[in-house]
């Protein structure tokens, strides 16, 4: 009887925390070594192809400076990967700028792909982005395609095959 007091006692104590947790705040926000791109070119008006249909979808300036803030998310991962280790950063202050919808992308190195992919890009290796969308499509008679609206982002990913042939990280 006395052993099950004791261990009750025991289990008790083990799961009882005696200083509350609190996280840092800091250290979670720490970026370390990481990288900052400023203004990486992440979308250029033009007909591209998307990688699911093939088809070809015509994104034209006025539809890109309409939609260059609305951003449903902003992750930065590796080839459309959202496998968690290739996620790598996120994408910050979307801008129009220069005919382009520009962003800054941080690259957080606390995984070997985010640290490899910092050294591809500094060594000029790899230097091509492709954006994340999701558009409403209309049918133009005209130029018999099909025109982007609507545009909502939802990241963008390092590549070296981009849709959108005017995309890059560094000029």
């Amino acid at each position: 009887m006395m052993l099950k007091n004791w261990l009750i006692c025991m289990d008790y104590n083990l799961h009882k925390h005696l200083v509350p947790f609190k996280y840092n705040n800091k250290l979670i926000q720490k970026a370390g070594d990481g990288r900052i791109y400023k203004e990486a070119t992440i979308l250029t008006p033009g007909s591209w192809a998307d990688m699911v249909t093939r088809a070809y979808i015509m994104y034209t300036k006025e539809e890109l400076q309409k939609s260059v803030n609305k951003w449903e998310d902003n992750i930065l991962d590796i080839d459309h990967s959202h496998f968690p280790l290739d996620i790598i950063g996120k994408v910050h202050n979307p801008i129009f700028k220069d005919n382009s919808v520009k962003a800054d992308l941080y690259i957080y190195p606390i995984t070997n792909n985010a640290k490899d992919i910092i050294a591809l890009i500094d060594a000029g290796l790899v230097n091509n982005l492709s954006v994340e969308i999701m558009t409403k499509d209309k049918w133009d008679p005209v130029s018999n395609l099909r025109m982007a609206t609507d545009i909502k982002y939802y990241g963008v990913a390092i590549t070296i095959d981009p849709a959108c042939k005017g995309t890059k990280i560094v000029d």
